[in-house]
């Protein structure tokens, strides 16, 4: 029985690290701040540009990342749905800073800046 309370209180601790994580990662989409065509910004839970978005990996090992509504996908969170795109287990490593994603005009995606990039972001 103290297994299965201590388990529960670790989960709990996870979710709540993850929802804090997309509240402070989240923030107010404006369209002229951004590179590219409105269709990118697009949420692909609601199909809207968000108001309020938060950077998500396309998956845990992934360095694509996809513009979502904060609040659809803290419904996800709260319903402990898989991710939309790769079904994996959503979890507060998949979710990343604004500043540190750039839309590639080339692959036409939303890409993580590595070591190098934010080196020569920052200059």
């Amino acid at each position: 029985m103290l297994q299965l309370s201590s388990n529960i209180g670790w989960k709990k601790g996870a979710e709540n690290a993850l929802k804090n994580k997309i509240h402070s990662h989240s923030f107010v989409v404006n369209p002229d701040e951004f590179s590219c065509d409105t269709q990118f910004l697009k949420c692909p839970i609601t199909l809207c540009v968000p108001e309020k978005g938060v950077f998500v990996k396309n998956a845990l090992n992934s360095n694509i990342c996809t513009l979502y509504d904060k609040s659809a996908f803290m419904n996800l969170t709260r319903e402990h749905l898989p991710h939309p795109l790769s079904r994996e287990k959503i979890v507060k490593e998949m979710i990343i800073e604004r500043n540190m994603c750039y839309f590639d005009t080339i692959s036409q995606h939303f890409i993580i800046m590595d070591a190098d990039q934010q080196k020569q972001h920052c200059k």
